[in-house]
């Protein structure tokens, strides 16, 4: 329950924040002659960008407990090149400036932070041990979640 709860909050809250920024900084998209793509709404920060930050970050927490030590250095960078690939791709469309994409990493980032370290509070509040990264959000469910449990 406390994962699910972590997992809702962190996502929804991030688009939010994301909303939220869009219409405080309210910057327009670039108008490239040869844009692939006519976005609608604001450019700052990158939505796209921010969602696979956040999202990539959350699996990855969440999912930690039941990964063996010597596949998470792979997944670690396979979250990092879907979000540079990302990244470029909203660039490379003509939908974003490149500020856009970083605003959206470092406000991604943040907030991923921020969330996992209140979790980890609240789990301190319980008397279970804080988040870490090589245990992940809830390393008691990893006996729970293995397959054959």
């Amino acid at each position: 329950m406390r994962g699910a709860t972590f997992v809702a909050v962190t996502a929804i809250g991030s688009s939010l924040l994301n909303l939220a920024i869009k219409i405080a900084i309210h910057r327009t998209r670039p108008e490239l002659p040869d844009s692939l793509v006519v976005e609608p709404g604001k450019s700052f920060p990158s939505g796209h960008t921010q969602a696979a930050i956040v999202g990539y970050g959350v699996l990855l927490l969440v999912s930690l407990p039941v990964i063996g030590r010597r596949y998470r250095p792979w997944l670690f960078a396979f979250a990092m090149a879907m979000v540079v690939l990302i990244g470029f791709s909203r660039i490379a469309l003509g939908a974003h400036y490149l500020s856009d994409v970083i605003g959206a990493a470092l406000i991604g980032s943040a907030w991923l932070l921020a969330m996992t370290a209140a979790f980890s509070a609240w789990r301190r509040e319980r008397g279970l041990p804080p988040v870490t990264a090589e245990q992940g959000l809830e390393p008691e469910a990893a006996r729970r979640l293995k397959p054959g449990a």
